[in-house]
């Protein structure tokens, strides 16, 4: 699957749906949506679609994480979800399964 986000405005709350793989190469546009995002009151990352996540993608959700947005991280189980198990940010981030 090719890496793609969708932006959405939802009221206050910006929902960027992330699909296909979040690596150092696509990393920077993923850091991208979410510093557009940060003015919102609440980003939801849903990263349902997301088939493979590594350290470059978990830096930026730590990134949001410290933005004045309230951020939300979708993340049912699955290959972005053992990514934030093994790294401990499940406990740190706001992550819900849907």
């Amino acid at each position: 699957m090719q890496f793609g986000i969708d932006e959405a405005q939802e009221g206050e709350r910006v929902v960027l749906t992330v699909r296909g793989e979040i690596d150092m190469a696509t990393e920077p546009r993923l850091r991208a949506a979410l510093e557009r995002a940060a003015g919102a009151s609440e980003v939801r990352v849903d990263l349902t679609a997301v088939e493979f996540m590594d350290s470059s993608g978990l830096n930026a959700l730590v990134s949001a994480h410290h933005a004045p947005a309230r951020l939300v991280v979708v993340c049912p189980p699955g290959a972005a979800r053992r990514a934030l198990e093994i790294s401990g940010l499940v406990n740190v981030l706001n992550v819900v399964s849907s």
